[in-house]
């Protein structure tokens, strides 16, 4: 498998999690058994970067969505870069990452998938990423900003569903990317340590609020853990962990809840 291909294989298992309630629910635009995903191309080094990675801040992606035997259709054709889409519970909406022009950072974006409008989330000055729905019209974020006094530069986030009431939710030494939320409305994140020292990435899990923080799954030694935790209706987590020597080599990993 080359490393273009890695990328978009990776970005297709995202969004099977992600879109189950498109299946059921989107009626106009989006017929039943629409899939949503990212893709990419060209010669990508980093296969599994995470949100925290440079490269990926700077990668040019965009949301397409697919029904079986028809041609893909973009749904971000406005923006330099978008990815991260996520699908709300009744599948009217998608939530996303998105960068309007080169030189703009990343935001949190959110589409109709009814009439296709989007509507800006966050305006602030560091990037935005991996954006999820949190339950009673919230949602969270990962904001990249200058490092503080808690040696932290990628800490989450949570607003209103219009960006209204930003929240700081995590406090400690780590960097967090990858979050998506349980059906029971916790936080699966996953969190790397910056400071006393440098740690390996960890599958945390925690409360709306941030709080009640612990330890879900560490990663094998010599690994990178790669996007979100995504849980199955029989109570399993599936994610992607790859090999730190050879990031092109990944396993797809199953976790009893």
């Amino acid at each position: 498998m080359n490393k273009t291909r890695a990328t978009i294989v990776f970005s297709i298992f995202m969004a099977l999690g992600f879109a189950s309630p498109v299946l059921n629910s989107c009626k106009n635009n989006l017929p039943e058994g629409t899939i949503i995903f990212t893709r990419t191309s060209g010669n990508i080094n980093e296969v599994n970067s995470t949100a925290t990675d440079p490269h990926k801040l700077n990668l040019k992606a965009e949301i397409v969505s697919i029904v079986h035997g028809l041609a893909p259709k973009q749904l971000t054709s406005s923006f330099y870069s978008a990815r991260s889409p996520e699908i709300s519970s009744d599948g009217a909406r998608m939530i996303f990452a998105g960068r309007k022009s080169e030189g703009d950072t990343w935001q949190i974006w959110e589409t109709d998938l009814s009439s296709l409008k989007t509507i800006q989330l966050t305006k602030v000055k560091g990037d935005c990423t991996d954006p999820a729905y949190l339950p009673l019209g919230r949602f969270l974020y990962t904001c990249h900003t200058a490092a503080d006094s808690t040696k932290s530069d990628e800490s989450i986030y949570t607003s209103n569903i219009d960006g209204t009431d930003a929240k700081r939710i995590t406090f400690i030494p780590h960097t967090f990317s990858s979050s998506h939320v349980f059906s029971d409305g916790r936080i699966i994140t996953i969190g790397k340590q910056l400071y006393p020292e440098t740690g390996g990435e960890k599958y945390l899990v925690m409360r709306p609020d941030g709080t009640k923080s612990e330890l879900f799954y560490n990663g094998m030694e010599g690994s990178n853990l790669t996007g979100p935790g995504l849980e199955t209706p029989d109570g399993r987590i599936i994610f992607i962990e790859s090999d730190k020597s050879n990031p092109a080599k990944s396993n797809l990993i199953s976790v009893s809840y």
